[in-house]
C-alpha cells in the first residue's frame, strides 16, 4: 500500500485475495494439516512395511500358502486380537531368530489361517527353521 507522498507504507498489506506471486493459492491450513498427516502416515508405512512382507514370507514359507492368503491372516489376526499388524508381524519374524512365539499369537493366526483358507494350517503353526 502506498501513501499519498507515493512511499510504502509500514505494516502488512491488506489481503486482497489476489494469487499468490506463482500463481497459485496457498494450500488452507486445514489442507496443509491433511498433507502433514498423509505424509507422516505414508512415512511410517514405508518403515513397517519390510517387516510385515518378512512375516508374509513367514506364512509363505511354514505353510506354502499364496502372498495374498498370508497378507489375509496377518490383516484377520490384527483385527480380532485387537493388535497393530506391524507388531505380530515383529514377534512373527522374531520367532524365526529364535524368540518364542506368544501363545495368544499363535492361537490367532492359526484360527486366522482355517477361516481364511477355510482348513486348518499345516503343523502348529510357524516355527523357526
Amino acid at each position: 500500500m502506498r501513501t499519498p507522498d507515493g512511499t510504502r507504507a509500514a505494516g502488512p498489506l491488506p489481503d486482497t485475495g489476489d494469487a499468490a506471486p506463482s500463481g497459485e493459492q496457498p494450500p488452507p491450513a486445514d489442507g496443509a494439516q491433511a498433507l502433514r498427516t498423509e505424509l507422516a502416515q505414508l512415512r511410517q508405512a514405508m518403515e513397517t512395511r519390510p517387516v510385515i512382507d518378512q512375516a508374509r514370507g513367514v506364512l509363505m514359507a511354514s505353510w506354502r500358502c499364496t502372498p495374498h492368503t498370508a497378507w489375509q491372516v496377518l490383516v484377520d489376526a490384527s483385527q480380532r486380537t485387537n493388535t497393530k499388524l506391524r507388531e505380530i508381524a515383529v514377534l512373527l519374524t522374531g520367532s524365526t531368530q529364535g524368540e518364542p512365539l506368544p501363545d495368544w499369537l499363535r492361537s490367532a493366526v492359526l484360527s486366522s489361517y482355517a477361516r481364511i483358507a477355510g482348513t486348518p494350517a499345516p503343523g502348529r503353526g510357524p516355527r523357526p527353521r
